[in-house]
């Protein structure tokens, strides 16, 4: 892919220009999807895309602001604000590692890596640069609002955008395969929720329960050989809704997030979510949630086994990517 994707080039004064840089998996891969879509269904004449396809790197955030030289507003997916003064600055800020505490690392068992030591106060210092900085949901509002008070009136919260596919709120083919939609991340910890959920399903009534792990089984060697877990290798977000369809629910675990796709994903796709039973977890899963303590093995075999017979309504309203879009680029 080029560095810059333009739709319908303007030199207007209206100009809108959109960094994708850096959104190559995960969430940032699964928002860009929707950007994408929104624009070739609209095809706004003043609104062009650079930095698909690019990492995000010190170069490119140089050559970014050249592209973006004359742009009404600049707007940047990638957590990085841009630094010209001129017109209008919108940062998305969706990596909550970037605002953590020396305490929540703790808890997490996790060590951050050079590459985010370096990018942090990059990430923060860019972020007073811009006049809007949209975050995700409330949690991730009051994470950065505590690491960096002076963001406050900068603020505002608006759920990640998805699309409602054709197929949603019908029965899941396969309603006892739970799917872990989660790249793995060492602070994920992933490698204890995984044998937690294998053992909590154990016999549960009605038939074995099987997991569904879009990785390659040497990311959890432990479990390559396991009778219940299915590896399907990395997947796009595109391949993994075929998964989403025929499921009967899904797992997210984690404990420290921005957003978390899956389980507003979940909510919109009308299929249950297995999770950690958190204001965050509520608000963006809805009913959708069939919430557990980490620290109750009945708590979360309860969860389990209710997911697997319940099939939720459809709750496409708070995540509509119209609504989104139309505020984002006004």
């Amino acid at each position: 892919m080029t560095e810059t994707q333009t739709l319908s080039h303007t030199s207007s004064l209206d100009r809108i220009v959109v960094d994708c840089a850096g959104a190559v998996k995960g969430g940032a891969a699964r928002l860009l999807r929707e950007v994408q879509a929104y624009l070739s269904e609209t095809r706004p004449s003043n609104v062009e895309l650079i930095g698909v396809g690019q990492r995000l790197t010190s170069k490119w955030l140089i050559q970014r602001e050249i592209l973006a030289a004359s742009a009404k507003r600049r707007i940047s997916l990638n957590n990085a604000g841009f630094l010209n003064p001129r017109g209008e600055n919108v940062t998305l800020l969706h990596n909550i590692l970037q605002f953590a505490t020396a305490e929540d690392l703790e808890k997490l068992s996790f060590e951050r890596s050079r590459r985010l030591k370096v990018q942090t106060p990059i990430i923060r210092a860019l972020a007073k640069s811009s006049k809007t900085l949209v975050v995700p949901c409330t949690r991730m509002a009051q994470q950065v609002e505590m690491v960096t008070p002076g963001l406050k009136d900068k603020l505002v919260v608006r759920f990640h955008p998805i699309s409602k596919p054709n197929w949603a709120g019908t029965p899941p083919k396969r309603p006892r395969d739970i799917l872990l939609p989660i790249v793995p991340a060492p602070y994920k910890n992933l490698d204890q929720h995984l044998p937690e959920f294998l053992e909590a399903s154990e016999g549960l009534p009605g038939g074995p329960v099987r997991l569904i792990v879009p990785s390659e089984p040497d990311s959890f060697p432990e479990l390559a050989s396991h009778p219940r877990v299915k590896f399907i290798g990395l997947q796009s977000s595109e391949e993994l809704d075929l998964w989403w369809r025929d499921s009967g629910a899904v797992f997210f675990p984690t404990e420290f997030e921005a957003f978390g796709f899956p389980l507003a994903e979940a909510q919109v796709y009308g299929r249950s979510a297995i999770a950690q039973d958190t204001d965050q977890n509520r608000e963006l899963a809805g009913h959708s949630l069939h919430p557990y303590d980490r620290h109750s093995h009945n708590s979360l075999r309860n969860a389990i086994e209710t997911a697997t017979i319940v099939v939720p309504i459809p709750d496409p309203d708070p995540f509509i990517p119209s609504s989104y879009f139309e505020w984002l680029l006004d």
